[in-house]
């Protein structure tokens, strides 16, 4: 580039502000007007012919076919800035007196493109077009007269300079740039080293698809027509399907580069499609795995291959986007506008993590890897981070709210006027607080409720067992006496049975269960409070059909015997969650009433709210038009909740 274009495009001319604008638009126009689908031809593009010139600084003399290219270039660029299709013959032929088609007259193009950009509030630019591009230049560009072309040479060294950069600069993007258009059609950008931006493909669901291309000098496509609009032949109609394809594959096969969401939001998935096809496809590959099954499902509808989240934590980190890895990828959010103390204590983070593959493995440890990753970080700054998947085809938890009648009110003055006095009420409220962690923890972390449940009655059975509660149970302690024969049988016991096969299972058991018996204290308990042969004990102590008790599940989480990276480990703890639950309610229930008395119930009414303006409650929909009753997608600290 001469000295003279750099000094011009360092003072941002009509020209490079018409660039920089028109880039800034739709992406899919925009390529259309740099690529100049014109039909297919073997004849030389003036463009490129000028630009090698001006590579190779060589002079050149202007023709009227580049004078034409070049006006009608301008003239896309403003239309596309102002939301208008790419015309491919924006300057229509005149006709004369008996009908016939006429060239229309350079003349006549200037005047209607100043015009145009003049209506479009480019008067600079319609200004020097016109003064550049006067009568006289143009008659002796059409009649390559010998004349002073300086000015025109300099503008139009200028305007096919921007327009060849501007086609190289789509280099930068590494990646298969692929984008999903209206219709279920897939557009994709062609591009190399030495053109830049040289054509596009434009995949249809039928499996079929058009291409064109603009290389150097010569043009090639099939399957478009250009007149006064591009027209795509499609195929069969009959055959084209509601989801994006290329050729025989799924775009969520190949994947889209980027994220769904623009950094800092979390919006409802929009697919026009059937998304019913996805869900079931996601459950069957995810194998029942829910929360597999909701990323598989996020992936197929937006064609995105990564795991979106959010999380939130004191740590106010020191750049906006930071990566932990180089798959996991962080973006610090604004502050919201709220003047609310609290919202100024922690930070929200709007994240996603890369999948190279889409199997139920790859997905599990990806999971891990964001948990992990998280922890450490949290670790690292000694704070700490709650975060939560954007999308899950299972309807989160919605808090429901419990509405008692005036009369319902006995049920809390139970709770006060009946509860328990002195140490007896301190141990029940250790209990009760133990249950309500397993309510706030039940709908995040299954394992950790599990465990707060189980330890209320725990609770209870040790300071029984040890003298510090009673509760009207009438439990006599065991003497030191009785206490070291029964250990000593029982561990002789469980040697002769195990020792010789198995003697690290007849450790295991001599401690658990005679040195440290915290079981056998909670089933003595259990059998005080709901009597011998009870359904309770069943469950928390007598493995059912090869399933395994209560009991066992609680030895397997406090020793790591079951972990989160097994799907078939989580969902057995969340079915035996409900269980649980109810036996310690019925279990304080019972230890508050005295003996005789039944614990009063109340209808269990309650109500809900579900809101489309909250992405938990609304994972999908069909449109974004007038539904959802906002427009505003940021990230909330409530939907971490």
């Amino acid at each position: 580039m001469t000295e003279e274009i750099q000094i011009k495009k360092e003072k941002s001319s009509t020209l490079s502000e018409l660039f920089e604008n028109a880039k800034a638009d739709g992406l899919y126009n925009y390529v259309l007007v740099l690529i100049r689908p014109k039909g297919v031809s073997q004849f030389p593009d003036p463009l490129w012919t000028a630009y090698q010139n001006f590579l190779l600084k060589k002079e050149f003399i202007p023709t009227e076919n580049m004078l034409i290219e070049s006006f009608s270039l301008i003239f896309n660029l403003n239309e596309h800035i102002s939301k208008k299709e790419f015309t491919p013959f924006p300057f229509t032929s005149q006709c004369d007196s008996e009908g016939f088609s006429l060239k229309p007259r350079l003349k006549d193009i200037v005047q209607y493109l100043a015009d145009t950009l003049k209506k479009s509030k480019q008067d600079k630019l319609s200004e020097e077009i016109k003064e550049i591009f006067s009568e006289d230049v143009l008659d002796a560009i059409k009649n390559s007269v010998p004349t002073n072309f300086n000015d025109v040479n300099l503008f139009l060294k200028e305007l096919i300079t921007f327009y060849f950069e501007a086609r190289l600069e789509f280099n930068k993007i590494p990646s298969r740039q692929l984008y999903k258009l209206p219709r279920f059609d897939v557009f994709e950008l062609l591009k190399n080293d030495t053109y830049g931006l040289y054509g596009f493909n434009v995949y249809f669901s039928n499996g079929s698809h058009a291409n064109y291309e603009r290389i150097g000098e010569k043009t090639s496509g099939i399957n478009l027509m250009t007149g006064a609009t591009i027209i795509f032949n499609v195929g069969m109609l009959s055959d084209l399907k509601k989801h994006w394809m290329i050729k025989d594959k799924h775009l969520y096969e190949i994947g889209l580069p980027g994220r769904y969401n623009t950094w800092g939001e979390w919006k409802p998935l929009i697919y026009e499609g059937d998304h019913d096809f996805f869900l079931k496809e996601s459950l069957k590959i995810a194998e029942q795995d829910y929360q597999i099954a909701g990323i598989l499902f996020y992936v197929m509808c937006t064609g995105h291959r990564i795991i979106e989240f959010t999380a939130k934590t004191p740590i106010e980190m020191p750049e906006k986007n930071f990566s932990l890895g180089d798959r996991m990828h962080l973006h610090k959010c604004d502050k919201t506008d709220s003047h609310n103390h609290s919202s100024q204590d922690f930070v929200l983070y709007d994240g996603h993590y890369d999948l190279k593959e889409l199997t139920p493995h790859a997905i599990r440890s990806a999971i891990a890897s964001i948990n992990v990753g998280l922890n450490r970080m949290a670790f690292a700054y000694n704070s700490s981070i709650d975060w939560c998947l954007k999308y899950s085809i299972v309807q989160h938890d919605v808090p429901v709210k419990p509405t008692p009648t005036v009369e319902e009110l006995k049920t809390l003055n139970s709770m006060l006027v009946d509860f328990p006095n002195g140490e007896d009420a301190i141990i029940l409220d250790i209990c009760l607080d133990w249950y309500h962690r397993g309510e706030l923890a039940h709908r995040k972390n299954v394992f950790l409720a599990f465990l707060c449940y189980y330890i209320a009655i725990e609770s209870v059975a040790i300071a029984i067992t040890e003298g510090d509660a009673s509760l009207g149970l009438e439990y006599t302690k065991e003497t030191k006496t009785g206490r070291k024969d029964r250990v000593a049988n029982g561990i002789k016991k469980l040697h002769d049975e195990l020792y010789d096969t198995d003697p690290e299972e007849f450790i295991k058991k001599a401690y658990f269960e005679e040195v440290v018996p915290l079981k056998q204290r909670t089933q003595r308990i259990i059998e005080l409070v709901f009597g011998k042969n009870n359904q309770y004990s069943k469950l928390l102590f007598e493995k059912k059909d090869g399933k395994p008790s209560l009991a066992d599940l609680r030895s397997e989480l406090a020793h790591g015997g079951v972990t989160l990276l097994d799907p078939n480990h989580k969902n057995m703890i969340r079915e035996r969650l409900p269980e649980l639950r109810e036996i310690v309610s019925d279990f304080v229930k019972k230890i508050i009433n005295k003996p005789g008395q039944e614990f009063p119930e109340w209808s269990g009414g309650s109500s809900m709210s579900i809101f489309p303006s909250d992405p938990r409650d609304t994972m999908i929909a069909n449109s974004d038009k007038n539904f959802f009753g906002t427009n505003d997608w940021k990230i909330k600290p409530e939907w971490l909740d």
